[in-house]
């Protein structure tokens, strides 16, 4: 793999659930040094009716955004983080969480980086 020379910009998807068994932590590392700038989910199966289920984005313990989808959101409702600055140079490893009290309901998180040079 080699490394860039310039700034470039990167979008990776990953499925992250609100099912049965299924919450919890997901660890993602990032190969290169690399400032996350915008994260967005998008609902694939409706969330059960009852509560919201949140994603919380996190370099070791410090959030650095959190993303809420309403109590019986549809598929396709989107929730957007707005422009963050989550610097990932050093500790190469985002953690989404997801949690929801009452089980149900899935998602696509995107994770929009900017990967930095040499």
């Amino acid at each position: 793999m080699s490394y860039p020379t310039e700034t470039k910009l990167n979008i990776n998807t990953f499925p992250h659930s609100f099912e049965t068994g299924e919450q919890g932590d997901i660890k993602i590392y990032l190969p290169y040094r690399t400032k996350l700038i915008r994260v967005r989910s998008t609902v694939v199966k409706a969330l059960a009716g009852t509560d919201s289920g949140t994603i919380t984005v996190k370099r070791g313990a410090t959030t650095i955004a959190t993303l809420t989808h309403a109590a019986s959101a549809a598929y396709g409702n989107e929730q957007d983080s707005g422009e963050i600055n989550g610097d990932f140079t050093a500790d190469r490893t985002v953690i989404l969480t997801s949690a929801k009290t009452t089980v149900g309901g899935r998602v696509l998180v995107s994770l929009v980086t900017e990967i930095q040079p040499v």
